[in-house]
């Protein structure tokens, strides 16, 4: 369980980056420049979660966190 909050905590700070870092909003969505470290992918993969799977849940968060950005 505590792999999976880790994920999540990772897509939290990526929506908060595309938030602060930038003046445009930016959506949640897979950016080739952004790699998801593998022991992160290892711990989706063992909840049974799938990455396109992960961004798909953050677009849910990010619409009550950050408006959608």
């Amino acid at each position: 369980m505590l792999r999976v909050a880790n994920v999540l905590v990772l897509g939290l700070s990526l929506a908060a980056c595309s938030v602060s870092g930038y003046g445009a909003c930016m959506t949640v969505s897979e950016d080739p420049m952004v790699q998801i470290d593998p022991s992160a992918k290892a711990a989706m993969a063992g909840a049974k979660l799938a990455v396109k799977d992960f961004y798909s849940v953050m677009q849910v968060v990010s619409r009550y966190e950050t408006g959608g950005c």
